[in-house]
């Protein structure tokens, strides 16, 4: 047997990626034999833009997607980390795990809530259970505030940025 699909008005990637709001949208699957359709079946789905996360409803995975440890702002703090470390006269080296001591690693973990409290960041409400935005570490940084998890997520990003590898729970 032979099966033979033609995905005619599919939404392009392109669509998917310029999203700047959620969306509900409708995909129609129409099953046709010698050119009669034998079945046909309406899905609706939520589009959803680049910096939203589905919701613990959805797939719980996908929130390690927005941990993004390579922006500027997160290498920014690496000063600030540097700093508060010197402070402390802590003997900390910010490149991993280096070496077998685990109190390097929570000065560091230290250092890193000190340098975002310092940031003045005031929480703001999620509701978790439906799409939520994570924001960009720009916004955050420039309104001052975040959700629980934007800020979970900024923490992560920092401090994958310094080599360590944190964990979303």
């Amino acid at each position: 047997s032979v099966v033979d699909i033609s995905p005619d008005n599919l939404l392009s990637p392109v669509y998917f990626s310029s999203l700047e709001e959620i969306k509900e949208e409708q995909i129609t699957v129409t099953v046709k034999k010698d050119k009669k359709t034998v079945a046909e079946q309406t899905f609706t789905l939520t589009a959803l833009p680049f910096d939203v996360w589905s919701g613990y409803e959805g797939d719980n995975e996908q929130l390690a997607c927005f941990v993004r440890p390579r922006l500027a702002d997160c290498f920014k703090l690496q000063a600030d980390v540097e700093t508060q470390l010197k402070k402390w006269n802590a003997k900390a080296e910010l490149g991993g795990y280096v070496g077998n001591d685990k109190n390097a690693i929570r000065h560091i973990v230290a250092a890193v809530y000190a340098a975002i409290r310092k940031l003045g960041i005031t929480q703001t409400p999620a509701n978790i259970a439906k799409p939520v935005s994570t924001s960009t570490v720009a916004k955050l940084l420039s309104a001052k505030e975040a959700s629980s998890l934007e800020l979970s997520l900024f923490v992560c990003s920092l401090l994958e940025s310094l080599g360590l590898h944190p964990v979303l729970v």
